[in-house]
């Protein structure tokens, strides 16, 4: 369910200027293990004149490296980042072993498996906050205006050449 949940905490996040990392370039690091520079999920924001497309790649599985690559609209409404899960970015999203993409047949068992576990949450408006939490961000999302706590990450927003890949080692 935290493959899930990242692609869900993926569409969203926020602090009082939410994005503001991210227009400085700045990429933003889900589940980070800062000692081997790799993150769980890697998520770049670009600017659309509606508010933002979030481009994020999540981990799917560590040997061999399989990753997902989505994308999505995004809105900043107050201090939150917002977003709708649809079925067609799940859809859309591009599957890569050891960084070189699968074909669609091959991707698309992994791709059915990621919509079987989302589908109850596609059309659903999802909000996240930031705050601080130590060294770390922590991001909290609600659902429909439903807080939910299992939905809880930690992350960082990080630099390009700071060298932090998709990707996990204990």
């Amino acid at each position: 369910m935290i493959l899930g949940g990242l692609l869900l905490m993926a569409l969203v996040q926020s602090a009082p200027d939410p994005l503001a990392p991210a227009r400085e370039g700045k990429l933003q690091c889900t589940m980070p293990n800062v000692a081997k520079k790799k993150c769980l999920a890697m998520t770049r924001y670009t600017p659309t004149p509606t508010g933002h497309r979030n481009t994020t790649t999540v981990i799917i599985s560590a040997a061999p490296l399989v990753t997902m690559e989505m994308s999505s609209e995004g809105t900043t409404e107050g201090e939150a980042v917002c977003g709708v899960l649809r079925h067609e970015d799940i859809l859309a999203a591009t599957v890569r072993i050891d960084g070189q993409p699968m074909s669609p047949a091959d991707a698309a068992p992994l791709i059915d498996r990621m919509i079987d576990g989302l589908q109850e949450n596609f059309g659903r408006k999802i909000c996240t906050c930031f705050r601080a939490e130590g060294d770390l961000m922590v991001s909290e999302a609600e659902i429909d205006g439903t807080p939910r706590a299992d939905m809880k990450l930690s992350f960082l927003w990080v630099r390009p050449e700071d060298g932090y890949t998709v990707g996990w080692e204990p």
